[in-house]
């Protein structure tokens, strides 16, 4: 229970820090977003390319916190 106690803070900490970092880190180089009016970035920008995400980033982060869970419960039963 004591190391569940240091891991618990640590892993929302790290999650608070990182979760930001990754939509800076995956941005990309500057374009014209869709909504934006026809000729407001008319020759300045490309376009976005339209890039789908679906379920699987959620589901291998559950899958993730749940291995997580799993190993720090498991070791404190034994």
């Amino acid at each position: 229970m004591n190391k569940i106690k240091y891991i618990l803070p640590l892993l929302i900490l790290g999650l608070l820090i990182t979760v930001p970092c990754v939509d800076v880190l995956a941005g990309g180089p500057p374009c014209c977003p869709v909504q934006t009016p026809p000729l407001a970035c008319d020759g300045i920008l490309p376009p976005c390319p339209q890039i789908p995400l679906d379920g699987g980033l959620s589901a291998l982060l559950v899958a993730g916190v749940a291995y997580g869970a799993k190993k720090i419960f498991g070791k404190s039963k034994s």
